[in-house]
C-alpha cells in the first residue's frame, strides 16, 4: 500500500466517523458527571391506598381535635419543646452547607442536660454525618455503615434510653430511642438511625405519632423534626464510617 493510499483511508474514516474528529461530545446521561450519584427515593404508593388513608386521617384528626387543641394550649403557657428548637436551629445551619459553622453549634450546644446535648457530643465524634444533618432532622432514615453496630451500643447506655417496638427491620428484637432519636442495628450489623417528629411516649405523643405514621403510609415519606424525607428504611442514606476510628 502506497502512502497516498493511507491518507485517503484516514481522511475517510473520518469523515465518517465524527466521534474521533472530536471524542469530548457529550454522549447521554454518561456524559453529567452526577448522574451516577443520584440518590434512591421512595415511591409514591398508588392514588386509592393513598385515598383510604387520607380519609383515615381526616377521621383521626377529627378525634384528636380537642387533644391538639389543649396540646397547642400548653406550649403557649409553658413555651415548645426546647430540644425542638435546637433542631430546628441546627437544621438551618446545616441548609447552608458550611461545616464549620454546624461544628461550632455542635460544640456549644453539647454536653447539654437535655438529650439533644448528648446526641450533639455524639455527632461531633462522626463527621461525616456534618454534610447530612439537613436530610437527617427531616428524618431520613441513615444508615452508618461499617461501624458494626458501635453507636448503637454507645446510645443504649443513655439514661433516658428505652426500648420499643416498631416496623423497622432489627436484630435480636431491639430497637431503642432517646427522645426524638430512633435507632437499632439492621440485618447487616449497621446502627441505623432516624429523627421521628413525635417520640413515642405517652398518650399525646402516642397519637401524634400515630398520625405521622398514617402519613408516612400515605405518602412513603418519612416524617421528621424539621420536615418530611423521601428516605426510608429501604432507600436509606447510606454514609460509610471508618470503624477503626471508634472500635
Amino acid at each position: 500500500m502506497e502512502i497516498s493510499d493511507f491518507i485517503s483511508i484516514t481522511v475517510t474514516d473520518l469523515e465518517t466517523d465524527p466521534v474521533d474528529v472530536n471524542p469530548r461530545i457529550p454522549r447521554g446521561l454518561a456524559s453529567v458527571p452526577d448522574s451516577m450519584h443520584i440518590r434512591p427515593a421512595a415511591p409514591k404508593p398508588n392514588l386509592i391506598f393513598r385515598g383510604g388513608v387520607s380519609m383515615l386521617l381526616g377521621f383521626f384528626h377529627l378525634l384528636t381535635l380537642n387533644i391538639r387543641f389543649f396540646s397547642w394550649a400548653k406550649e403557649q403557657i409553658f413555651g415548645t419543646c426546647p430540644q425542638k428548637e435546637l433542631y430546628r436551629m441546627l437544621h438551618q445551619i446545616a441548609q447552608k452547607g458550611n461545616l464549620r459553622e454546624i461544628e461550632k453549634f455542635l460544640e456549644k450546644h453539647s454536653g447539654k442536660p437535655l438529650p439533644a446535648g448528648y446526641l450533639f457530643s455524639e455527632f461531633l465524634k462522626i463527621p461525616e454525618v456534618h454534610l447530612h444533618f439537613s436530610d437527617i432532622l427531616q428524618g431520613a432514615n441513615i444508615c452508618l455503615e461499617g461501624d458494626r453496630g458501635a453507636f448503637c451500643q454507645r446510645w443504649r447506655q443513655h439514661p433516658n434510653c428505652y426500648k420499643r417496638l416498631s416496623s423497622h427491620k432489627y436484630q435480636g428484637d431491639e430497637c431503642f430511642a432517646i427522645d426524638h432519636i430512633l435507632f437499632w442495628v439492621d440485618p447487616e450489623g449497621n446502627t441505623r438511625f432516624q429523627f421521628e417528629n413525635s417520640p413515642l411516649r405517652g398518650v399525646l405523643s402516642a397519637i401524634e405519632h400515630a398520625i405521622d405514621y398514617l402519613r408516612y403510609r400515605r405518602d412513603n415519606e418519612q416524617q421528621g423534626v424539621v420536615g418530611i424525607s423521601p428516605h426510608t428504611e429501604d432507600f436509606c442514606l447510606k454514609i460509610k464510617l471508618d470503624s477503626n476510628r471508634f472500635i
